[in-house]
């Protein structure tokens, strides 16, 4: 691409459309690259040199990343409830002095 690097497109795509799931392919595969791709959010980097059998593998993950996603946000939910101080009882001063300085009941 003459007018802008693979990763300069990455960096705006996810920064339109951070949910977007993006596989690099590139001819100037380095570690280097592989580790910037990912750190600015590619979920996959492969060699344009890869083969369609390493591309049709990555295809699975890409599709189950918004399930992973959901889920993910769903389970934080429930443990900051769970663990949340309005599961814990006590009548103690000591416990009393803990629901005080959080706040809780």
């Amino acid at each position: 691409m003459p007018e802008i690097s693979g990763l300069e497109l990455l960096r705006e795509a996810k920064r339109l459309r951070p949910e977007m799931e993006v596989v690099v392919m590139t001819a100037y595969a380095t570690v280097e690259t592989a580790v910037e791709a990912m750190k600015e959010g590619a979920c996959d980097y492969l060699a344009s040199r890869s083969t369609r059998k390493s591309f049709l593998w990555s295809s699975p993950r890409l599709s189950n990343r918004p399930g992973l996603r959901r889920e993910n946000r769903q389970l934080r939910e429930l443990v900051k409830e769970s663990v949340s101080l309005g599961n814990i009882i006590g009548e103690s001063t000591a416990m009393q002095d803990v629901f005080d300085a959080r706040g809780a009941p």
